[in-house]
């Protein structure tokens, strides 16, 4: 972190809301059934071929407030985004989430 790098991307979308719903992405990339959504680090689709594509952030539900976990996960993503962090194999990432 500390240099400013600019990334060249198709969409940010920005959700908020009760009834979480990802109607315009094929269930393939994520299906929701009862806030279990089989995202390796609650951020990342394991279907995708690359997945490091793709994030879900803030997709959690924890015991304490979201918006610092939301910020972490956003700077894991960033890491991967710039190569500076890696993620596991398909299959690895398919075993954690069963864990």
């Amino acid at each position: 972190m500390g240099e400013a790098n600019e990334s060249l991307c198709n969409a940010v979308v920005f959700a908020t809301g009760y009834q979480i719903s990802y109607s315009f992405l094929p269930e393939t990339v994520i299906s929701v059934k009862k806030s279990d959504f089989h995202l390796y680090k609650y951020i990342f689709p394991t279907t995708l071929t690359h997945p490091h594509t793709l994030a879900f952030i803030g997709m959690i539900v924890p015991t304490g407030a979201v918006l610092p976990i939301a910020e972490l996960q956003s700077r894991y993503f960033a890491l991967v985004m710039a190569n500076k962090c890696r993620l596991a194999t398909q299959k690895q990432m398919i075993r954690d989430i069963k864990r």
